[in-house]
C-alpha cells in the first residue's frame, strides 16, 4: 500500500516539475517602424534652419516665501535651451 501512495504522489509531481522547469520561447526582436520625422531615403536636404529646443537638464534648488511667511526650499526642474540645425526642405 506504501508503494502505491507514493507512485500517486510521484505521478502528481511529475507534470508540475514539467511546468515549472520547462522553455519559455524567446520573443522576437522588435521591428523598426519609421517615423515621419526620419531623412528620407532618396532625398537630399537643400535647406537648414535653426531650431531652438527647450529640455529638462536636470535640477535647481529654487527658494520662495509661501502664503504664511514661511521660506520654502525645494528641488525645481531645470530646463535649458539648445539651438540644433534642423532641415527645413527636402529635394
Amino acid at each position: 500500500m506504501k508503494a502505491c501512495g507514493l507512485i500517486i504522489a510521484l505521478l502528481m509531481l511529475m507534470p508540475a516539475a514539467g511546468t515549472v522547469y520547462g522553455q519559455v520561447p524567446e520573443p522576437p526582436p522588435p521591428t523598426y517602424v519609421p517615423s515621419p520625422l526620419d531623412a528620407p531615403a532618396d532625398k537630399k536636404c537643400v535647406e537648414y534652419k535653426n531650431v531652438e529646443i527647450t529640455t529638462q537638464c536636470g535640477t535647481e534648488n529654487k527658494y520662495w516665501t509661501d502664503p504664511w511667511g514661511a521660506q520654502v526650499c525645494a528641488d525645481a526642474p531645470k530646463y535649458c535651451k539648445e539651438t540644433i540645425t534642423d532641415c527645413a526642405r527636402w529635394e
